[in-house]
């Protein structure tokens, strides 16, 4: 019988709450002289109905985040990967159980009208480099709040409903001067793109 000695000895720490990871590519294409910044809008049926998002989902078993953002790319945009070019990896994003890594490089096709999307966009647009970095976001607090009418059991807790929970606020970023609304996640690694863009120039 394993002592409880050998039990804490032997073994290896690990998340308690596991990572559910995705992967997406953020597509830049050479348009009219000035490059452009590729976006979706989501199907109505899907999950997220309606958002501005990039290309990208879940990673699978055996693959690498990259071969998940560049994989999906291709399903949602119906290319052949051939016109797609990684260049790298921008920073991740993690929260509560998922991890995301975001990916960017070029998208070898000159206008919008060659791509033909599979049925989970609803279309597709771009916006120019030169327009982000002169319209950067604007962020928002969103708070959490405790609600009260769960089943949560506040009356074997001191404090009861009044216990000092901590209670979580995010400031999410909105692009509000352009044609579509860009906000959340996706404005986050969009910004991102863009900080990195205007460190080195």
């Amino acid at each position: 019988m394993t002592s409880l000695k050998e039990i804490f000895q032997d073994y290896q720490p690990q998340a308690l709450h596991p990572t559910t990871e995705y992967a997406v590519f953020l597509p830049l294409l050479w348009i009219d002289q000035k490059w452009h910044l590729l976006y979706e809008v989501r199907s109505d049926w899907i999950s997220q109905p309606g958002e501005v998002s990039f290309p990208g989902g879940k990673i699978e078993a055996g693959e690498s985040p990259a071969q998940a953002a560049l994989r999906e790319t291709v399903e949602e945009l119906r290319l052949n990967e051939e016109v797609l070019e990684l260049w790298g990896e921008l920073d991740y994003w993690e929260f509560e159980g998922r991890k995301i890594h975001a990916f960017v490089g070029e998208l070898k096709l000159h206008q919008l009208k060659d791509l033909h999307p599979n049925q989970e966009v609803k279309r597709i647009f771009s916006v120019s480099l030169s327009d982000l970095i002169q319209h950067p976001p604007v962020y928002y607090e969103l708070r959490f709040f405790v609600d009260q009418q769960s089943a949560f059991p506040f009356e074997r807790i001191r404090g009861g409903e009044k216990y000092p929970f901590r209670l979580q606020s995010r400031q999410i970023p909105f692009y509000e001067d352009l044609a579509e609304p860009i906000w959340g996640l996706t404005a986050q690694f969009t910004e991102r793109l863009v900080q990195l863009i205007n460190e080195k120039n």
